[in-house]
């Protein structure tokens, strides 16, 4: 993902993380880890969804996938 789209991610998490906080309704998301290293040769790569669908698959079966704010959240003071 390119830095304007990963961007425009954040603030699009950001801006339904609000909302959900201000309407008290709850925020939860998942992301394919920072240390994850694709090893695909083109844009969709069939082995490479595969691989993602396992370690998502993993991540949720253990717990450790959803998050309750976004990256970089410092909640007002």
């Amino acid at each position: 993902m390119d830095g304007l789209s990963m961007e425009a991610a954040f603030d699009g998490l950001h801006r339904i993380h609000g909302k959900t906080d201000a309407t008290h309704l709850g925020f939860r998301y998942a992301a394919i880890p920072d240390d994850f290293e694709s090893k695909a040769d083109e844009v969709f790569d069939p082995e490479e969804m595969k691989r993602l669908f396992k370690l998502g698959y993993g991540m949720g079966s253990a717990g450790s996938a959803w998050r309750d704010t976004p990256p970089g959240y410092l909640p007002e003071q």
